[in-house]
């Protein structure tokens, strides 16, 4: 049995040679380069269901059967096991995950240091997949990355952030979202904004090309997971699987 990781918003999937970084990139205090709006801040968070959470010296809140960790002020997060070099199945993430340089053809980042990340995860085994989740409410267009990871035989794992860690139960579905963090509370009832350029942070020589990312998948059933399950941030995360 294993685990599943769902990444929801500005996540950057970096292809490097034994795996991906995947890179979360500060959304706060960015101006639409389209339309010189401004974008609500965007922040990353870990949010595991509250009965898959074992224990945990991160500090964080509960919420709707949640526990949330902000990541504002986390380098780096590691999943155990995800780190360590075995294989990386990315045949579904390529065929339908969104290629940047498709929206942008001058973005170009350095793959071991992008600018202006908040968190990076290294991901070096796992199977990823490219999943549109059905978005009652809002977009439809919500598309996610899915990446399942083999357990460990102790039937847990754990999730380091420096000196801290999370223990969480074999068979969780964990979460980390880059969403604005109204979207956490309320995804019906708020003003959406293009996030979506949010991305050319990561590069130091893109100009900003104008042209969104179209999803192409047939929509799915969400992961049994509360925050999936209430699409809650799904709106503002049609851009998600985004790689150089």
């Amino acid at each position: 049995m294993g685990y599943n990781i769902h990444f929801v918003g500005l996540a950057c999937f970096i292809e490097r040679n034994d795996g991906f970084l995947v890179a979360l990139p500060d959304g706060r205090g960015y101006d639409d380069p389209c339309t010189g709006k401004k974008i609500h801040d965007h922040r990353p968070y870990l949010i595991i269901p509250q009965l898959d959470v074992k224990a945990s010296s991160l500090a964080g809140t509960i919420r709707d059967d949640c526990f949330i960790v902000p990541l504002s002020s986390v380098s780096q997060l590691d999943f155990e096991l995800a780190d360590e070099a075995d294989k990386v199945e990315k045949a579904d993430l390529l065929a339908n995950g969104y290629r940047w340089q498709n929206v942008d053809a001058a973005f170009k980042m350095d793959p071991d240091k992008p600018q202006d990340v908040i968190t990076a995860i290294p991901i070096r085994q796992g199977t990823f997949e490219a999943v549109r989740f059905a978005d009652a409410g809002a977009n439809d267009t919500a598309v996610l990355t899915s990446v399942t990871i083999t357990a460990n035989s102790t039937g847990k794992f754990k999730i380091f952030a420096g000196r801290d860690e999370l223990t969480v139960r074999e068979g969780a579905v964990v979460v980390v979202a880059n969403v604005a963090p109204q979207w956490l509370e309320n995804a019906r009832y708020m003003d959406d904004d293009d996030h979506f350029f949010l991305y050319h942070r990561l590069s130091g020589t893109s100009t900003g090309g104008c042209t969104k990312a179209q999803g192409k998948l047939p929509k799915q059933t969400p992961a049994k997971h509360p925050f999936l399950e209430t699409s809650r941030g799904l709106r503002v995360s049609c851009s998600n699987t985004v790689y150089p």
